[in-house]
């Protein structure tokens, strides 16, 4: 673990990897790579072909495969490559996802693609960061990625940017000084991290790992752990799997009831055709279709609020997300510092002098958010003013001392200027006991608001010599206080969340104070201080771990690794969405049930995530869910519409063939009636959902679903069997005719039943589209037995107008009983979706 080099001495290191400050020599280099590899991460380059065939391994896809294999056993062709694209577009998406993953570990790469400057036979060369060994000594400098995991031997007003890492927007600045145990990566300021970006300053280290084994490298190994089922793909392979064995249990039951009543009366050619008829016209061959175009229809409406679906299929899943997961900064917060309170006798004077501490650079650009603050608040006659004078010598911010120092001119006048650390600076300063008390009890005023607290500090003198620096006696100027201000939106989010029964947890590598005050702003964190540091987390055992994540919502100073074992633990029992924007995030990113990442965030985050907000806003995601829920409700009334209205047709067919010695409905007339009916049932995709539905997470409930289709399917049933009772005896023909015209009709009643929870009449009003599509179906229902065409090539008989207006009569009454049942069904609480 690169970590515990931080608190080694560099002896002890040296003798560790059996190095020197001149560098490895060309064969000890030689004998590491072949003992270490070189310095990238493995990628694991599955093949193509194994990629594909694992998506072929979907019992929905050999239920469809059935289905197709049986159309065109029929000589129903059309039917039968309809449904091989259905196959296809499955198989597709589910290529497409699992081929990210690759490009996960690829993007990882990119960080460590670079060129470094080694010491080698004490001569310093550049070579390709691959062919760094563990014990080379290399040098970075300003605009270097670092390319391993390295311990400082030398500094020069080193800085890096680590937010890659660690999460954190500003440059942390490196020294040599050896450190005690540390926890994070975030603390160890006496090492450098691959993926990095040297930003100030020059530095020489000591390789203590490369490739798999740096702090990047582990990021790629949680990365490459295989990702579970979403919770879309785990409720349709239930679904289809119980499809599919009460199916086929189901015909090979009829077969040979058939062969054993019928005795020499069977043809077992006509009895197969039948059945296979019979099974095509169960199977929900329409649900790729449904499920395709409600996603996608999602996506589209999501896009208009810049939310980004990159796996079309977590659209759905947001719908069942229980808990939001996302970092503070740039969600909750601006991402941006700004002045929020100084204290001091005189404010500006105060202001002024820390900008002239400020480190600017050669561009006037400084990397520093607390320089960029300070720079946006001076108005343009002290910006003017500043100009003026000249500096003469510069001391960075001392990780140590905890703060920095600068020496200007200003017409022969010359003055030290500091600011830091308060305590830090009352030292300075020589303040009595009962001064420091008061500051330090601002301080912590200061800091419950959320606040970053500097002090300022000022030594006139007489002297230009930067030696003669003054240890004693400075002038205190006071405190300056500066914010993430919360975003304008942030707490419609968060109230928005609550009103739909999302849980927000924060978990950041921020400070706990800043954390804890933004969290009890937004009504998250019922004081400030309910935060759990990584620190605390790293000292609970699982059981401890498990209590905390169900007391607390706000995780501060949390390693990756500590983020990527937070969304492990919930999944246990929730559905888990994650929202980030860096490399450090992958892991949990990759973990979650939904990935999330803000447009901008480092390319390993975007390629593992599901959805990208392209603006950083929580309340465009919130409002995604309410999309995402709307699409589970809506395929949730097309897999009821599909048990309820086929397995009542479909059973009170099976039972009518049994009591017969002719087919109560021929195969073609059943296929006519799936045909008509699927239009219907593909416009749920887009219907109209009730506002109250969308209130809870949702999740599948392959049980209840059954249980709820099973019940509407046995009324469907006791219907089909009158309309069986009534016509049955006038003939083969006047019965099939009168049976198709009264099982789409009750498909078609059935469909504006189950598509609301409530009584019809108080529920949405249905979708343009499936109104029309309806009521198309509906008069083809009507006026194909009546033609030539329906006579002919579907044997119906032209049915009496008197038999039509029974069957509507009947139909209208079926409705009535579905909608009973369905509201006593509800009420009793049989099922809660």
């Amino acid at each position: 673990m690169s970590l515990l080099y931080s608190s080694k001495s560099i002896r002890d290191i040296f003798s560790e990897f059996k190095t020197k400050k001149e560098g490895l020599s060309q064969s000890q280099v030689f004998s590491r790579q072949k003992k270490y590899g070189l310095n990238e991460l493995q990628q694991k380059s599955g093949s193509g072909w194994k990629i594909l065939f694992r998506q072929m391994k979907s019992p929905f896809l050999y239920l469809l495969a059935a289905a197709s294999c049986f159309s065109f056993f029929l000589g129903e062709s059309v039917d039968g490559w309809i449904i091989i694209l259905f196959i296809a577009i499955n198989i597709f998406f589910g290529f497409f996802q699992e081929y990210r993953s690759e490009k996960i570990l690829r993007s990882l790469s990119r960080y460590l693609v670079s060129r470094t400057v080694a010491v080698r036979g004490d001569r310093e060369i550049t070579i390709s960061s691959t062919e760094i060994v563990p014990g080379d000594i290399v040098i970075f400098e300003a605009g270097s990625i670092v390319s391993a995991d390295a311990r400082l031997l030398e500094a020069n007003d080193f800085w890096v940017d680590e937010s890659v890492l660690s999460g954190e927007s500003s440059p942390a600045e490196k020294q040599v000084k050896k450190l005690k145990s540390i926890s994070s990566l975030d603390r160890a300021s006496n090492m450098v991290f691959s993926g990095s970006k040297v930003t100030r300053g020059r530095a020489l280290c000591v390789v203590v790992a490369t490739g798999p084994e740096t702090e990047m490298g582990k990021i790629g190994k949680l990365v490459g752990v295989e990702k579970g089922q979403s919770s879309f793909e785990k409720g349709m392979g239930e679904f289809s799997r119980f499809i599919l064995m009460l199916v086929l249990g189901t015909v090979i039951v009829l077969f040979s009831l058939h062969w054993i009543w019928k005795g020499e009366s069977f043809v077992w050619l006509d009895q197969l055709l039948f059945l296979v008829a019979l099974t095509v016209s169960v199977i929900p061959e329409a649900l790729p279709v449904v499920t395709t175009f409600a996603l996608s229809r999602g996506a589209s409406r999501m896009a208009e609020k810049k939310v980004l679906v990159k796996r079309l299929s977590a659209v759905e899943d947001l719908g069942s997300m229980e808990v939001l997961c996302t970092d503070k900064t740039g969600t909750l917060t601006q991402n941006h510092l700004r002045i929020a309170d100084v204290e001091s006798a005189d404010p500006e004077r105060a202001l002024f002098l820390a900008s002239l501490a400020a480190d600017f650079g050669e561009a006037g650009a400084s990397q520093d958010p607390f320089d960029r603050a300070l720079e946006e608040y001076l108005n343009p006659k002290q910006k003017s003013l500043r100009g003026q004078y000249e500096r003469l010598a510069k001391y960075p911010f001392d990780p140590e001392h905890r703060y920095n120092r600068v020496l200007v001119a200003k017409e022969g006048d010359f003055l030290w200027i500091t600011r830091g650390a308060p305590e830090k600076i009352m030292e300075l300063c020589g303040l009595s006991s009962a001064e420091r008390s008061q500051i330090m009890s601002r301080v912590d005023q200061m800091g419950q608001k959320g606040q970053r607290v500097l002090a300022a500090a000022s030594y006139p003198t007489r002297s230009a010599d930067p030696k003669e620096e003054p240890v004693r006696g400075w002038i205190w100027r006071g405190l300056v206080g500066f914010e993430d201000p919360i975003k304008d939106t942030a707490q419609y989010a968060v109230d928005k969340a609550r009103a739909l029964g999302i849980r927000l947890k924060i978990l950041t590598g921020d400070s706990a104070s800043v954390s804890g005050y933004v969290a009890h702003r937004l009504g998250l964190a019922k004081s400030p201080q309910d935060v759990v540091t990584g620190d605390q987390w790293e000292a609970m055992n699982l059981s401890q771990r498990e209590t905390a994540l169900g007391e607390y919502s706000v995780f501060a100073r949390f390693a990756p690794s500590q983020k990527h074992q937070v969304i492990v633990l919930l999944e246990k029992k929730y559905e888990v969405g994650y929202l980030g924007d860096g490399v450090n995030d992958a892991p949990a990113l990759h973990a979650a049930n939904v990935s999330l990442v803000v447009e901008g965030g480092s390319d390993v985050a975007k390629e593992t995530a599901d959805i990208i907000l392209l603006d950083k806003s929580l309340a465009s995601l919130i409002d995604g869910i309410e999309e995402g829920r709307k699409i589970f409700i809506n395929i949730f009334k097309y897999l009821v519409a599909t048990l309820g209205s086929n397995f009542g047709n479909f059973y009170a067919v099976s039972v009518a063939s049994l009591l017969v010695d002719f087919l109560p409905m021929k195969p073609s007339q059943i296929l006519l009636v799936n045909l008509l009916s699927d239009f219907p049932m593909i416009a749920i995709a887009g219907d109209n959902v009730d506002p109250r539905e969308i209130r809870k997470p949702k999740r599948y409930d392959v049980r209840g679903t059954v249980l709820l289709g099973t019940v509407l399917g046995v009324v469907s049933s006791l219907f089909d069997f009158l309309v069986f009772a009534i016509f049955y005896r006038m003939g083969p023909g006047v019965l099939q005719t009168n049976w198709f015209i009264s099982s789409i009709i009750t498909e078609l009643l059935f469909i504006f039943s189950v598509r609301s929870k409530r009584f019809f009449l108080r529920g949405s009003f249905p979708a343009s589209a499936l109104l029309v599509l309806s009521s198309l179906a509906f008069i083809a229902t009507l006026v194909i037995p009546f033609t030539a065409f329906g006579q002919t090539w579907f044997g119906f008989h032209e049915p009496q107008i008197i038999h039509v207006v029974l069957v509507l009569v009947l139909g209208l009454v079926y409705f009535a009983s579905t909608e009973v049942v369905k509201l006593a069904f509800y009420r009793m609480g049989g099922h809660r979706r």
